[in-house]
């Protein structure tokens, strides 16, 4: 009868594994993982294991752990104590456990449990508490995972669960079908601090206008812009939702500005998608970089009839390139033909391409996106090198949907395709153009120049709200948004006469055409106040009192002269 010596290996580094492979044996787990509200876990493996041979059994095990440090190890089985001892190695520990008592004969089996604790498994990012299990290569393993009712409200799971609440806990159980990654977080939104900076250059004789992308709302992040120096002359809101601050440069003059805001990622709100029509002409037409109307593109479309197939195409297709510090966009096409050389972009640009090939709205976006683990990692901290992801317009939900393919491929497996992330933080969506406007990090003196900083922040600014300011100015109507944040669905309304604006970027003002004058008012010098009642979403309604004056016009004066004219050649004829 022979005795067995089984090792198995428990890796807690990303990513993080649990394995064992002897084919003598099946083995079935039950782990449980209790956060208590500091982060820290108190780990329990319920083990059964069962002779698969009449004449082994298991007398020994090893389980050695990498990556962190573990203690409070205990293991016991049915008659004490099972644990020989512990060896800690080069940032290993090794666990030997020694049976009290080995049952033979087949389909016999051995029952232990094993426990010990990990400090900070569960991790504080800002507002969010995230959380990597490890990842399992045995099949029979059921997870139970216990989160204070503190962490919050589950934001992001990139596996599906059995949850359930009790007086202290959630609860989520994993099933042993459940191989892939195991990650959470929890909490209801991320908040960022961010501080950009931007170098212009008027190299020109006369002067121009240039303008620089600044952080916007989106259906899943609402903006703060709490400080921009020097104060732009504008701020404008372009087809696809970026905000442009504009700058008049005088002939070679240089201009150095800074934009400091804080921006709130949340789940995606389809209100606020409702406030801007698709253009899906536009949004389906091929750009640089996104030939949709390639014959190879349509080839390989053909087979491709949704969002989701199209993505997972793209990971399928495309594997990620490690080396980023030589980065030039190749577009959809090379993508496909170099598919080991693709970063974030390559990614991206298939994605938009085969969606816009299938007349689905599509679109790039650009900006930063947070993450600790290494192999996620698509940019390097110490440059301005920004991670790329795809978004497409859903029709069923009417609401443009963020996926992100390359973590997808870089995690090996989470599905970044239903899970929304809050750690993404949007800088530019382009959309009606494949490569404007730049993003933020492309407006340097000197390309060693470090012009990104991005933060958790500690608290949510509250900045007071000022309702938007009117004034009139050469027969027009100006209305401005001091605030340092963006307002919606702005409606103008008078007799017979209304103006819906749907946004107002912060510091930003439009001018619009006031209500016309009937035709004898504009031939008469006068003046007149007219009412006009202004709605902002969801802030109290006010009234703008528009004083209209009419000096003498020059049809009033055309007009008499004519009368004058009639009037005395009527007089020279009846004389005659």
């Amino acid at each position: 009868m022979k005795k067995i010596l089984l090792i198995i290996i428990l890796f807690l580094l990303h990513p993080l594994g649990i394995f064992a492979s002897n084919p003598e044996f099946s083995t079935q787990q039950t782990i449980t993982y209790t956060i208590n509200h500091y982060g820290h876990a108190q780990v329990e493996h319920q083990v059964t294991i069962t002779n698969n041979f009449s004449n082994i059994y298991p007398q020994k095990y090893i389980i050695e752990i990498s990556g962190q440090k573990i203690n409070n190890i205990s293991a016991t089985d049915q008659q004490g104590n099972i644990l020989q001892n512990i060896e800690e190695k080069q940032g290993t520990t090794s666990i030997h456990l020694n049976f009290n008592n080995g049952q033979a004969g087949k389909g016999k089996q051995t029952n232990f449990q094993l426990n010990y604790h990990i400090p900070k498994l569960a991790k504080q990012n800002g507002q969010l508490w995230e959380i990597n299990l490890p990842q399992s290569k045995q099949k029979d393993n059921t997870v139970i995972l216990k989160v204070p009712l503190e962490f919050g409200q589950l934001a992001f799971s990139s596996v599906n669960s059995q949850k359930q609440k009790t007086a202290n806990y959630q609860q989520f159980t994993f099933s042993p079908q459940s191989q892939q990654k195991i990650s959470l977080a929890f909490g209801q939104s991320q908040i960022f601090d961010f501080k950009l900076k931007y170098f212009l250059d008027n190299p020109n004789s006369q002067s121009i206008t240039s303008t620089i992308p600044i952080p916007a709302d989106t259906n899943s992040q609402d903006v703060i812009i709490n400080k921009i120096e020097p104060p732009p002359q504008n701020v404008n809101l372009d087809a696809d939702g970026n905000w442009l601050a504009q700058y008049q440069l005088k002939a070679k003059q240089q201009l150095n500005i800074i934009v400091q805001g804080q921006a709130q990622t949340h789940l995606p709100n389809p209100n606020f998608d409702s406030y801007f029509p698709i253009n899906t002409d536009a949004l389906t037409a091929p750009q640089p970089f996104w030939p949709s109307q390639d014959s190879t593109i349509k080839q390989i479309s053909q087979s491709l009839k949704s969002a989701k197939s199209i993505y997972n195409y793209v990971v399928d297709k495309l594997n990620y390139s490690q080396n980023i510090d030589q980065i030039q966009r190749q577009g959809a096409l090379q993508a496909i033909l170099n598919p080991n050389q693709a970063l974030c972009t390559e990614f991206t640009d298939l994605f938009v391409t085969l969606a816009r090939s299938q007349n689905i709205p599509s679109q790039e976006v650009e900006g930063y996106a947070y993450t600790d683990d290494d192999q996620v990692k698509t940019a390097n901290p110490h440059s301005d090198v920004l991670h790329a992801w795809p978004r497409y317009w859903s029709e069923s939900k009417k609401i443009w949907v963020s996926v992100d393919p390359t973590w997808e491929k870089t995690t090996q497996g989470v599905d970044y395709f239903i899970n929304h992330n809050l750690n993404h933080l949007v800088f530019v969506i382009h959309g009606h153009h494949s490569q404007k406007p730049a993003p933020p990090g492309s407006y340097k003196q000197h390309p060693q120049d470090k012009s990104i900083q991005v933060d958790f922040a500690k608290h949510r600014l509250q900045p007071d709200y000022q309702r938007p300011q009117l004034s009139t100015f050469a027969s027009k109507i100006t209305i401005n948004n001091p605030n340092p944040t963006a307002i919606y669905q702005i409606q103008l309304s008078s007799n017979n006469w209304q103006k819906n604006i749907p946004a107002l970027p912060p510091f930003s003002h439009l001018e619009i055409e006031p209500p016309p004058q009937n035709f004898f008012s504009k031939l008469l010098p006068n003046s007149s106040q007219i009412n006009i009642k202004v709605k902002v979403d969801q802030q109290p309604d006010f009234n703008f009192q528009l004083q209209q004056s009419n000096p003498i016009p020059i049809t009033f004066i055309v007009t008499i002269i004519l009368i004058i004219l009639s009037t005395s050649v009527i007089i020279v004829i009846r004389k005659k």
